[in-house]
């Protein structure tokens, strides 16, 4: 199946596009460092940095997904509910792959994201 049809593939990069999008709207930027939104552990972390601190052990897979989705509900619900759809089975994957990832086996340079 080509990159361009994976649905995973696609979940992740309108997920993405929404969030930016978010962000660059009038007050977004309040908004996601107000009283209301929580404090994010992985503000300006990029995709590189995301990955090393997985194989680090710094945070696992599930707490990195917990961690997105909750940012997402704090912020998109409030602003322009760009996020249309979120993978319900996205925390049983996340805990599916640090089994993995503690077994010795990884999915790539960031098996969190599945790039």
């Amino acid at each position: 199946m080509s990159q361009s049809h994976d649905p995973r593939r696609r979940d992740f990069i309108a997920g993405t596009a929404a969030l930016a999008a978010a962000a660059a709207l009038p007050g977004a930027s309040e908004a996601s460092h107000g009283a209301h939104a929580p404090d994010f552990a992985y503000a300006g972390k990029d995709r590189e940095a995301l990955a090393l601190g997985l194989r680090n052990g710094e945070y696992s897979a599930l707490e990195l997904t917990r961690a997105y989705l909750e940012r997402i509900q704090a912020i998109d619900t409030r602003t322009v509910n760009a996020v249309i759809e979120l993978n319900p089975d996205a925390e049983a994957i996340a805990a599916q792959l640090d089994v993995e990832r503690k077994a010795g086996k990884t999915r790539g340079r960031c098996m969190a994201c599945r790039c």
